[in-house]
């Protein structure tokens, strides 16, 4: 059963309490039940079939040890849209011959916003899995609401209190860029695509650039900010890395999104052109650092945060940056020069744009830091 709850009637109306709460031992009046319980707990005779019957209990839940309940979460993320239909999966483990309710509350704002009941029937394997859908609330542009839901799970022929996990959400806004057309124009943003994936994407977003046809235009450039569109081929005749690297000691802030594969100089390995103030490597924890409400560890639908990350090939730590398939790698290459910037990201934010708040929140964090004049890796 799924109940919606509005704001009418009392507190109680609005917010009654689940099976599987009452089962656990909550909403229980107690109020009056002190002289009475002072009464039986200075009896000996009532103590000693106290004891008794803890010691019964003991031997008898050995036995029953491997039937306790537990439940999982099957998605690790929480990011969702604001005013869209959320879709979690969970599952209940151990108690395979029993009937068991599982029992679920949302809460915005320290309020219960929905809650509901569903009764999984006996079988099916140690691993029993339930669906949970429900609407995240509205949230205005700017604003990032906090919540989360609370999931039960209860043998009902069995006395033992319901067993209760809590995930943490967020709702976000539409579109992170929203009221922020003054702030974009000023960085001057031009975008090379040769896959033709991210011109697409940035119009949608509401984000001004200029497209150049071809790299040759960057060694006119010495201010503002280059998007690389995702997939690209640094190595690759086309886009030379190095013409990027020497456009952001020039002045220029660069930004490969994801790229295909590439080659390019490290500072120490014998390259022509100045080192950069600061270089620094770093993993999916940049995520939390541009925005501690994103997720850092998986994004829906598949888990995936990147398919291809960075390593260095040489000795000593000098050499070349090198991007390669599979996830063991750095994710993110950041040099910081005294005008500009070469930075590289792995995540894949264009092929996830549209399966939630992350990617797009993710893009809006970093070009609020390529925008500004210090360098993450200072922060």
């Amino acid at each position: 059963m799924d109940r919606c709850l509005y704001n009418e009637g009392t507190e109680a109306q609005r917010h009654p309490p689940s099976l599987c709460e009452l089962r656990r031992g909550k909403h229980r009046g107690t109020e009056g039940w002190g002289p009475f319980v002072s009464y039986w707990l200075s009896c000996p005779a009532f103590l000693c079939l106290i004891l008794v019957t803890l010691l019964t209990g003991a031997l008898s839940s050995g036995a029953s040890a491997g039937e306790d309940l537990a439940v999982i979460a099957e998605e690790g993320w929480g990011a969702f849209y604001g005013g869209r239909e959320a879709v979690l999966h969970f599952r209940v483990e151990g108690e395979t011959d029993r009937r068991i309710l599982t029992c679920w509350k949302l809460s915005f704002n320290n309020r219960v916003a929905r809650r509901g009941e569903m009764e999984l029937s006996p079988g099916g394997g140690k691993n029993r899995r339930f669906e949970v859908r429900f609407m995240m609330p509205p949230v205005k542009s700017g604003v990032v609401m906090a919540g989360t839901i609370e999931v039960s799970a209860l043998a009902v022929d069995s006395g033992t209190p319901a067993t209760v996990i809590r995930k943490h959400l967020r709702a976000f806004p539409e579109n992170p860029f929203d009221g922020r057309t003054d702030f974009l124009q000023s960085l001057h943003i031009r975008l090379l695509d040769p896959e033709g994936r991210t011109a697409a994407v940035l119009q949608e977003a509401g984000i001004p650039f200029e497209q150049l046809k071809d790299a040759e235009a960057v060694s006119r450039l010495d201010e503002g900010l280059l998007i690389v569109g995702e997939g690209a081929v640094l190595s690759d005749k086309r886009m030379p890395a190095k013409r990027l690297q020497e456009a952001a000691q020039n002045g220029l802030r660069v930004l490969c999104l994801a790229p295909l594969e590439g080659m390019f100089s490290l500072p120490g390995s014998g390259g022509t052109g100045a080192d950069p103030r600061v270089m620094g490597f770093r993993h999916a924890d940049i995520i939390t650092e541009m925005d501690k409400r994103l997720d850092a560890d998986v994004w829906p639908p598949d888990g995936s945060i990147m398919e291809r990350s960075l390593t260095i090939a040489g000795d000593g730590g000098a050499g070349a940056g090198v991007i390669v398939p599979g996830t063991s790698g750095w994710s993110w290459l950041d040099m910081t020069y005294p005008r500009g910037r070469f930075v590289i990201c792995c995540f894949r934010i264009i092929d996830k744009w549209r399966d939630g708040p992350n990617a797009p929140f993710l893009l809006a964090g970093i070009i609020e830091h390529m925008g500004s004049k210090t360098a993450i890796a200072d922060n």
